[in-house]
């Protein structure tokens, strides 16, 4: 029989550093979890609605593991911001004028992919320089009080959903996919794979 002893200071001084490798291999495999959590929240909101991947990606960031007084914390912070309507593909609507011409018949969106609805009381117009989300570009505006020969102002800008809520709705499922990604890459790194 074989018998290996060290003294009390070298048993603490291994036993730490043990435990700041597991701490480590958690936070990394905790950060992966919730990158896979956004990047699944990513797809699923560009595939329900007409805006682009990276216009989304900015919406969503990931704060990564750290230690709190409960644990390792990670999040997926998510910027509100309303989504303007020109995002959604707006294009002009014309409809048969009067003498057989055209004119103007509203702004066309596609929210919901597969899904092109006309406003007809929307028209295009050159945004302010200096806003927010697209200076000096074209967005979607409706004059408040629409009737026939009402008065040219106030308009208010149009505003589509914003994926933030969509984010708010899948919720659990967001964290169950970022636990099982946690889960699997920590067993992984705990039984010598790569990560």
């Amino acid at each position: 029989m074989i018998t290996v002893s060290a003294d009390p200071q070298t048993q603490r001084r291994v036993a730490a550093s043990i435990d700041a490798e597991l701490r480590r291999e958690a936070r990394v495999a905790l950060t992966a979890g919730v990158q896979e959590g956004r990047r699944w929240i990513i797809e699923r909101v560009h595939q329900r609605y007409n805006l682009p991947r990276g216009y989304i990606a900015a919406l969503f960031s990931v704060s990564p593991a750290k230690a709190t007084a409960d644990g390792l914390e990670a999040r997926i912070v998510a910027r509100r911001r309303n989504v303007q309507l020109r995002r959604f593909g707006a294009r002009q609507a014309w409809m048969r004028g009067k003498n057989g011409g055209r004119k103007r018949g509203g702004v066309s969106v596609e929210v919901v992919r597969g899904q092109r609805r006309t406003i007809h009381s929307a028209f295009l117009a050159p945004q302010r320089a200096g806003k927010i989300d697209g200076a000096g570009g074209l967005a979607v505006f409706r004059r408040e009080n629409f009737s026939r020969g009402g008065a040219r102002y106030p308009i208010e800008a149009l505003y589509g959903v914003s994926p933030v809520a969509v984010f708010a709705n899948s919720l659990d499922d967001v964290g169950e996919i970022s636990i099982e990604t946690t889960r699997a890459r920590l067993t992984l790194r705990l039984n010598g794979g790569a990560p």
